[in-house]
């Protein structure tokens, strides 16, 4: 869009040098790529929202927890899967610790 405008300053200033007809369509041409390119990041942005969500990646990966209980923990797992037995919910879950 830069150089459209620059393109267009100079058929300004140098009337008599340029041919008639070049500097609407190079502006043109400069206006309609940047705004084709602008729907392009759009859909970039769109696919690139549906990839996050495929993926199912948990959002944040924690490494250490400050100032919890192990018991706050084990209450999560319980209440999570509440028809499970304490026994069989606690059998399947890791912990990064």
């Amino acid at each position: 869009m830069f150089i459209a405008i620059l393109f267009l300053m100079a058929k300004l200033l140098f009337w008599n040098y340029f041919s008639l007809g070049i500097a609407p369509i190079v502006v043109g041409l400069f206006f309609f790529s940047s705004v084709q390119m602008l729907f392009i990041g759009l859909l970039g942005e769109y696919v690139g929202a549906i990839y996050t969500r495929v993926r199912r990646m948990p959002l944040v990966v924690e490494l250490e927890r400050v100032n919890f209980d192990r018991v706050d923990e084990e209450s999560i797992v319980r209440s999570a899967a509440p028809d499970v037995p304490p026994a069989a919910a606690d059998d399947g879950v890791t912990s990064l610790r």
